[in-house]
């Protein structure tokens, strides 16, 4: 868990697809709720109508003592229930779900590139993306280490976008076989 991932999202089976969870346990942990973990969950169910096998899975993780249950609930249980706890938390968090569902829409790099890139570059074409990514490797590594610095503030979605030109640039170096300048 960091700045930009408040929780661990995971995949998981159930509704006969493959979908994207949290563990309710560790959502109740960020939006600092005063109410003890087990009578939340319970009443926000309870209360906004949640569907077993829909909206969330019951799983027991076994431990020393009697198991634990835990709940696995969808992305968009998660940003409902950020959304009723009224507070900056649930905000940030419900910020954080639709941010991680954009993404999961849009093509990856590797997609991106393998549609849009001409298999050969000329000199010309090759020195300037070179520079190109050469400005944006400084950037990453000089001018974004500065900012984070200075302002810890800064959002999970500006740290997803700096991943993003990450990948871009180490499919770059390696499609085109280029080194980075240091």
């Amino acid at each position: 868990m960091t700045n930009s991932t408040p929780i661990t999202v995971f995949h998981s089976h159930f509704a006969n697809q493959n979908v994207k969870v949290c563990n309710a346990r560790e959502l109740h942990a960020y939006l600092e709720s005063k109410t003890q973990f087990g009578n939340w969950i319970t009443d926000r169910i309870n209360d906004y109508g949640f569907i077993e096998d829909q909206d969330y899975i019951i799983v027991y993780q076994h431990t020393h003592g009697r198991p634990r249950k835990e709940y696995h609930i969808t992305l968009d249980m998660g940003k409902e229930l950020g959304m009723v706890e009224r507070n900056e938390k649930g905000r940030q968090i419900r910020r954080y779900f639709i941010e991680l569902e954009r993404r999961a829409k849009q093509p990856t790099p590797e997609a991106i590139l393998t549609e849009r890139l001409p298999l050969t570059l000329d000199s010309t074409q090759q020195s300037q993306l070179i520079a190109l990514l050469n400005y944006v490797h400084y950037f990453i590594t000089e001018v974004w280490t500065s900012i984070t610095t200075l302002y810890p503030h800064c959002g999970a979605s500006q740290s997803m976008h700096i991943a993003d030109m990450q990948i871009l640039t180490k499919l770059l170096q390696r499609h085109l076989a280029i080194k980075i300048e240091r």
